[in-house]
């Protein structure tokens, strides 16, 4: 069942020919990712040549303002900047599905605390909300993921709540209230499995807003100074862009292709997951 389940969401996946290109495009900075930091020529903080060198055969994008290659920055680079994203998403949705099923299921000061909770996070200015936290607890890797997880997860709970509302009123979840099934087993085994199709989108496009707010932070220099996320790389460069344009560009134009892939990917998933949207198109 389930494989036939997969090969109909292929099925449907596919008929969205950007979106299998914004796949295939992911999917290559993905293995770039762990394959990146083996090939690379230098390492990231290694000096190599002068200062403001052109993009070359030596140095495919060129030195920057220190003289370190910055085609071996961006190798790296995109490894962390991935590993933002997808995490910052995973704890996003992880947190959105449990605080929207319960929201969703449960009525009186359970469902008003939780959906006020929700409705306050939505109203918050995301980059603000993780401008503030990373303030707070220092710019670190984990606390830019933990900080992004968490002004990202309202989107998530605001539409499971939404499915939970309208599912828990079917006739396959009175039948299990009847015969005495538990609350926590009607949530997660009988409504949760239902409402997670519509989730998995908006988990999805977490990803790329993740990474684009991680890039904001590291361009403003509040990034991990240990490590180089594709923002940081871009924030270096805002100083020297009419000296050195390639400092900028063209590690901005790979952040540009990660987030088009992802936001690519995410339309895929709407249609393939969204049957009638397909058919409106």
């Amino acid at each position: 069942m389930k494989i036939k389940s997969l090969d109909f969401f292929w099925k449907r996946y596919k008929r969205n020919r950007p979106a299998v290109a914004g796949l295939i495009i992911l999917l290559f900075f993905i293995i770039l990712a762990f394959v990146g930091p083996l090939i690379s020529p230098f390492a990231p903080f290694q000096i190599v040549a002068e200062p403001f060198q052109n993009p070359s055969f030596n140095h495919l994008m060129g030195t920057d303002d220190l003289g370190r290659d910055l085609f071996s920055q961006v190798l790296f680079s995109i490894g962390i900047t991935l590993t933002v994203g997808f995490l910052a998403a995973a704890i996003a949705g992880l947190a959105g599905i449990f605080i929207g099923s319960l929201a969703g299921y449960y009525r009186g000061k359970f469902e008003i605390v939780f959906s006020g909770t929700i409705e306050l996070f939505q109203t918050l200015p995301l980059f603000f909300l993780a401008l503030v936290l990373i303030a707070f607890f220092g710019p670190s890797l984990w606390n830019a993921i933990l900080a992004i997880g968490i002004t990202l997860w309202a989107g998530t709970a605001r539409i499971i709540r939404a499915q939970f509302l309208s599912l828990k009123e079917q006739q396959f979840v009175e039948a299990s209230r009847i015969i005495g099934e538990k609350n926590r087993n009607i949530i997660f085994r009988e409504i949760l499995p239902n409402a997670i199709p519509p989730a998995i989108v908006n988990v999805a496009y977490s990803a790329s807003v993740a990474i684009l707010v991680e890039s904001g932070l590291s361009f403003m220099g509040l990034g991990d100074p240990r490590l180089m996320s594709l923002g940081y790389i871009i924030g270096n460069a805002r100083l020297f862009f009419y000296q050195a344009w390639w400092m900028g560009i063209l590690p901005g134009v790979v952040l540009f292709l990660i987030v088009l892939s992802l936001n690519l990917v995410t339309d895929g998933l709407n249609d393939a997951l969204n049957p009638k949207l397909m058919e409106a198109k």
